[in-house]
């Protein structure tokens, strides 16, 4: 079998012991079979970063090791070493924030991390790197946090509401609403702009999607998966038949978490199932495009 191997940072990569090369965001592939229960260790060039191993075998299809990712393609797998975790290193504190509601402490512990004490809980949340723009900001009810790569909202009583990358954010004190626009991660580039009610309560009130710039054609199939998972309208990319029966191609399609280009068909696209922790199944499709209409959407494998 082929399984691809890729990592988000440069790896020398070793299978039962013996190098093979190194890992990046690549695709780079070797002859495989998982039920032999290869050892695959991937070790981060950056000396700061513990190296990453584990056992393929019959559990693949179930589960994978924290920081692991796996695709199970229509001709293969695909194992991405997506986190790493840092070497140890001494505890350095470094912020302290008194809240309305308790307290948060950012400490520096292999990465940066936050302990937010809140009512008698408290949350220990990863911040990755915490640099001098990075900041604590506490509202009455809730704190923000903004570290360089990640952003977080957490709420006295509810916990973490809101994390992710983004772009900008802004409360109003006097109408108590936090509005954050955030990229979608979607493959047009788009946008979200969140609004969330905070008092007492967090509740999302508006979610606005912002338009999608214009693709080349090869894309269209693309354009309409991820519009059909946003909720959002598809009719000018469908002909009038296929646009009347838009629920049933929902239905066939199914529920999966993103979209991805696929260039070995025409008109080609790709969906991302989560079928469990870490593992993911791919389905390839390939729309049949008119007039500059999508006809047909078919499975491919």
């Amino acid at each position: 079998m082929q399984i691809f191997f890729l990592s988000s940072t440069p790896c020398a990569f070793k299978i039962n012991g013996v190098f093979l090369g190194f890992t990046d965001g690549f695709e780079r592939y070797v002859e495989l079979a998982p039920q032999d229960n290869p050892l695959c260790e991937f070790i981060p060039l950056n000396g700061k970063l513990l190296p990453l191993a584990f056992t393929l075998n019959g559990q693949i299809n179930h589960t994978m090791p924290e920081g692991i990712e796996l695709y199970r393609l229509p001709d293969g797998l695909g194992v991405y070493a997506k986190r790493f975790a840092s070497v140890p290193t001494a505890l350095q504190l470094l912020k302290t924030q008194a809240l309305p509601f308790g307290q948060a402490t950012v400490f520096l512990h292999g990465e940066a991390q936050a302990l937010i004490e809140r009512g008698g809980r408290s949350d220990v949340i990863p911040l990755g790197t915490w640099d001098k723009e990075s900041a604590l900001f506490p509202f009455a009810h809730f704190l923000l946090i903004e570290a360089k790569e990640i952003f977080y909202a957490v709420h006295e009583r509810e916990g973490v509401f809101f994390q992710g990358r983004i772009q900008h954010w802004g409360y109003d004190e006097n109408d108590g609403l936090l509005t954050v626009c955030a990229p979608l991660g979607d493959f047009g580039g788009r946008t979200a702009k969140y609004v969330f009610s905070c008092n007492p309560l967090p509740e999302l009130k508006q979610k606005i999607i912002s338009p999608a710039p214009p693709l080349p054609e090869q894309f269209m199939l693309c354009e309409l998966l991820q519009n059909l998972a946003l909720g959002l309208d598809v009719d000018a990319l469908l002909d009038e038949s296929l646009a009347a029966d838009a629920e049933a191609l929902r239905e066939y399609l199914g529920r999966y978490q993103r979209v991805i280009p696929c260039t070995k068909y025409p008109f080609g696209a790709g969906t991302v199932c989560p079928k469990g922790e870490g593992v993911f199944q791919v389905k390839e499709y390939c729309a049949e495009v008119e007039n500059g209409k999508i006809v047909n959407v078919v499975r491919k494998a």
